[in-house]
């Protein structure tokens, strides 16, 4: 008579083992294509500063790249629209061109370059979204000769708590 009740402990625990450690289920998708993410609070803080929260989307061959980052203890916030430019799309950043080229034709995951030859700060950046989750990449030279890689995972959430964290640092007026 406990076998089976043991065996249905063992099938209880199993099937929590199997929850936790299964990837976070996507919030339903936004009306609007955007999709959003919170960074992964096990990641550890970054020398360089920290994307916190982010939300993208990849609407009429143009991709459109809103984050909100903390540097030095700083908030602040980006807006980036991505558009066609030959093989690639671009964005202005400061004066000079970000590029991107998308990995996949639905704009889930790209490629992003920059390049300022008057300062030599150069970077690249991978953006993979496998089973609802980013991970973000940052190539970066190590001050050596070499380059390093930083993956950083972004977790899916919803895109009004996104939202409501850009708010608190909104564009600048035209």
């Amino acid at each position: 008579m406990t076998r089976p009740v043991k065996r249905l402990g063992i099938l209880v625990v199993l099937a929590a083992c199997e929850r936790a450690s299964s990837p976070p289920s996507p919030p339903p998708p936004d009306p609007s294509g955007w999709r959003c993410y919170t960074r992964d609070p096990k990641e550890p803080a970054l020398p360089q500063g920290d994307v916190t929260h982010t939300r993208n989307r990849y609407i009429d061959g143009r991709l459109e790249l809103e984050s909100v980052n903390n540097q030095s203890g700083m908030g602040g916030a980006s807006r980036l629209v991505f558009k066609p430019v030959g093989d690639h799309l671009e964005a202005d950043f400061r004066g000079l061109p970000i590029k991107v080229k998308l990995d996949t034709p639905d704009g889930l995951n790209w490629t992003l370059s920059y390049d300022d030859p008057a300062s030599g700060l150069t970077f690249q950046e991978t953006n993979r979204v496998k089973d609802g989750v980013l991970t973000v990449t940052s190539t970066d030279p190590d001050g050596q000769g070499s380059a390093q890689d930083t993956p950083v995972r972004f977790l899916p959430a919803p895109c009004s708590v996104v939202v409501a964290e850009l708010a608190k640092y909104p564009p600048p007026a035209p």
